[in-house]
């Protein structure tokens, strides 16, 4: 009894150990939630199993399941259920009773812990054991400590998380007017070379569009800026509307866009989409003292590989 005893926590110790070293290398949200559940099941031997995550103060939400889990209480509040107890309480639950199968009674029982990292309760893991598998107290210490290493886990997937949002957002910003959303002019600029570099190449034409608002003075004189920055923003969605995937749109200032159009076929393909552009900026523009129509003037200039120009040459002409 004694050997198999010691051959069991033996048992326990390689699973925390694989499991945390595979927990410290895995940083995408989702796979730690299942390898969390995937080690868990190999702790404990259990037939099926979720994990809730705490979001805001008041809800836990199932974020990962595995076996046979019923549907219900995918979204519960806090202060409802048993899993809701566990993190007001901040106190490892287990639970046991009999429940009738086929005619006959079995045994059934279920750990609920909280994964708590820095003081924070981030959410709760519950396992299911199988029929007639009766959870103890050492394995709820036992599972308790692994619970330990998942919410450092999951802690550490949410900051890798925040953190790569927050850098594609920087990057974002970087080539973006944050007014209109268009491309500002290092993405202009940076997109003109790449189609000047094609065109070198003799794989198509380019062509730029440089589009000016006519007397756009006059609506920030009369609306005020805030409706002239409104009016820009629409002016900018609706020319992201009439161009190609392959164009891009951007803002050089004021009211002043550029279209840079890749992949032309010939050099009339950029007359094309300046007349798209006045047709779809033909619109009245709606603002809070009524609709509002404005008229614009378009150069066109367009490269091939028998006219080569430079970027700001052909941002002049």
């Amino acid at each position: 009894v004694l050997g198999a005893a010691l051959s069991n926590r033996l048992k326990e110790l390689a699973v925390l150990y694989d499991a945390g070293k595979a927990l410290n290398s895995v940083l995408v949200i989702d796979e730690v939630l299942q390898l969390i559940l995937a080690s868990a099941f190999e702790l404990l031997e259990a037939s099926s199993g979720y994990i809730m995550l705490l979001e805001g103060a008041n809800d836990l939400v199932v974020a990962c399941r595995a076996g046979v889990v019923s549907d219900d209480g995918v979204r519960m509040a806090v202060g409802e259920g048993i899993a809701a107890r566990v993190v007001r309480d901040r106190e490892p639950l287990l639970i046991k009773g009999t429940v009738s199968e086929n005619g006959r009674l079995e045994s059934e029982s279920a750990v609920c812990v909280p994964l708590i990292h820095r003081q924070d309760v981030l959410g709760v893991l519950i396992l299911r054991g199988a029929a007639d598998h009766v959870y103890s107290e050492h394995d709820l210490r036992a599972v308790s400590l692994f619970a330990e290493h998942a919410a450092i886990a999951v802690a550490n997937a949410r900051l890798y998380e925040a953190e790569r949002a927050l850098s594609v957002q920087l990057s974002h910003q970087v080539v973006h007017d944050p007014l209109t959303g268009a491309a500002n002019r290092v993405l202009v600029n940076g997109r003109m070379a790449h189609a000047l570099a094609r065109v070198r190449r003799a794989e198509c034409s380019m062509g730029v569009l440089f589009i000016d608002v006519d007397d756009f003075k006059l609506v920030n004189d009369e609306l005020g800026h805030g409706v002239g920055d409104l009016v820009l923003t629409a002016i900018a969605q609706r020319l992201s509307s009439c161009v190609r995937p392959s164009d891009t749109v951007g803002r050089f200032g004021g009211d002043e866009f550029v279209i840079v159009c890749e992949d032309l076929i010939d050099d009339d393909g950029a007359t094309d989409i300046a007349y798209r552009v006045l047709q779809v900026l033909d619109a009245p523009f709606s603002t809070p003292s009524g609709d509002r129509s404005l008229s614009v003037s378009i150069g066109v200039a367009t490269c091939n590989i028998h006219n080569p120009i430079e970027a700001d040459d052909l941002v002049r002409a």
